[in-house]
């Protein structure tokens, strides 16, 4: 049994761990079972250091999605952790928090404009469905995307291609999670009482249009 994390209680998962194999995908390692994530901190380090390095930018803000997310919140201490090495401020949470949706990528747009406080010249989005969201959302609102705001999602998917502008984004190796998935499952019907193995699987900083990178 392959499961994304969190998606069953640790109670049945150990009730069903005793009569199959069980191979963790992303979240919080625990040590009972196989487990594979990727690297998502090392991902928004890389992709908010380019924003800082690479294009300049001083003033970002990082909409995260719910706190009880172990991948969200690595991304987040990546984004943080670009802050320290450039010597800027230290963000101590995301500007906003969203479900993931398109729907919380328009709505955290919508507060981010309607605040008194300065814009931020970029806005690094949990995940790319949300940035989409918010691609939408700064198109009706007359606001230029790299121009005025640099939008990035995090995930790869195939919709960050498509859209206009073409969104920057950290893609995460799908195929390979479920390929190394199988790998681990038959490993563990072969010989049960194995050691458990934890991999990470690195991620690709995708630079698009959205940054001011070209396609």
């Amino acid at each position: 049994l392959a499961l994304l994390a969190q998606q069953v209680p640790d109670t049945d998962l150990e009730v069903v761990s005793r009569r199959l194999p069980v191979v963790l995908l992303a979240g919080e390692r625990n040590n009972a079972y196989d487990h594979i994530e990727v690297a998502n901190f090392d991902g928004e380090l890389e992709l908010t250091r380019h924003l800082i390095v690479d294009h300049g930018l001083r003033r970002l803000a990082l909409v995260g999605g719910p706190p009880d997310s172990p991948d969200g919140e690595a991304r987040f201490r990546g984004f943080q952790a670009a802050h320290l090495e450039a010597g800027l401020p230290l963000p101590e949470q995301p500007v906003v928090r969203g479900d993931l949706t398109q729907a919380a990528g328009r709505k955290a747009v919508a507060e981010l404009l309607d605040r008194e406080s300065e814009r931020p010249q970029g806005v690094l989005f949990a995940n790319d469905q949300m940035a989409v969201g918010a691609l939408h959302a700064l198109e009706a609102r007359g606001v230029g995307v790299p121009d005025e705001m640099v939008v990035t999602g995090f995930d790869g998917i195939p919709l960050s291609r498509l859209v206009r502008p073409t969104l920057t984004t950290v893609r995460q190796p799908m195929g390979r999670l479920g390929e190394e998935a199988v790998e681990l499952l038959v490993a563990r019907l072969a010989d049960p009482e194995r050691a458990t193995v934890a991999r990470l699987l690195p991620v690709t900083v995708n630079r698009r249009a959205s940054c001011g990178c070209a396609d």
